[in-house]
């Protein structure tokens, strides 16, 4: 039987996602729930102040977007790189390659969470500053930002850990340490050890933004619209 070049998800994975999607979308929280953490204090305050004073705070979030921007711009503008397929041995899709070159770049999950992770720390680093400078900061802005390192935070996790867990000792397996040249490249390493490092000094050392359990929903909702998105 020939193979095929694409298919569309099966009824059964249709159906999970989207009684999946239902079930978190019902523990979404209230905008009121949200408020009692999107809070200029959320963003303001330092865990330790003798040490390092909320303007160093404020610069170090600043400092980890921009590499997370640069690093994203270089990625953008270099070479790209091949996947390989690798689908189950009964698949009827063919195996093939895939150009990630340009924007395409930035379609992977690890890019996703790798520019949330960016726009996390931006608007946590602009907020202290707005309001240090007496400015106003829009309630928008302190409930993107929360929401924002909340997924993100979970996201790079998630990536580091599945990389260093599942993808990176099967490649080793398959085909030796020639087969990790790719991911020992420096914007992979990056990509999945620097953000978690980020996350663990903001949490562990600068301002320890909050990752709530009232928000729990939001990074599997996250989650599902990659999938949606890998479908499309």
């Amino acid at each position: 039987m020939a193979k095929l070049k694409t298919a569309p998800p099966p009824l059964h994975t249709k159906v999970l996602v989207l009684v999946m999607t239902l079930i978190f979308a019902f523990f979404l929280p209230s905008m009121k729930t949200l408020d009692e953490a999107a809070r200029i204090d959320t963003f303001t305050r330092c865990l330790f102040p003798d040490l390092i004073p909320i303007k160093a705070v404020a610069a170090c979030r600043l400092l980890f977007a921009s590499v997370i921007f640069g690093e994203t711009v270089i990625s953008v503008r270099g070479p790209g790189w091949v996947q390989e397929t690798h689908y189950l041995e009964k698949s009827m899709l063919d195996k093939c390659n895939i150009k990630f070159v340009g924007w395409r770049t930035q379609t992977p999950f690890t890019s996703w969470s790798w520019i949330l992770l960016g726009i996390a720390f931006l608007l946590a680093g602009l907020i202290p500053m707005i309001d240090g400078h007496g400015g106003s900061v829009p309630q928008s802005f302190l409930r993107i930002g929360l929401v924002s390192f909340e997924v993100a935070a979970s996201a790079a996790m998630l990536v580091s850990a599945v990389i260093k867990y599942a993808i990176w000792p099967r490649i080793l397996k398959d085909r030796g340490s020639a087969g990790t040249v790719r991911l020992r490249h420096w914007s992979v390493l990056m990509r999945h050890n620097a953000n978690v490092i980020f996350v663990m000094l903001e949490v562990g050392l600068l301002g320890g933004l909050p990752v709530r359990l009232s928000e729990m929903a939001f990074a599997p909702l996250y989650g599902i619209s990659y999938v949606l998105f890998s479908w499309w």
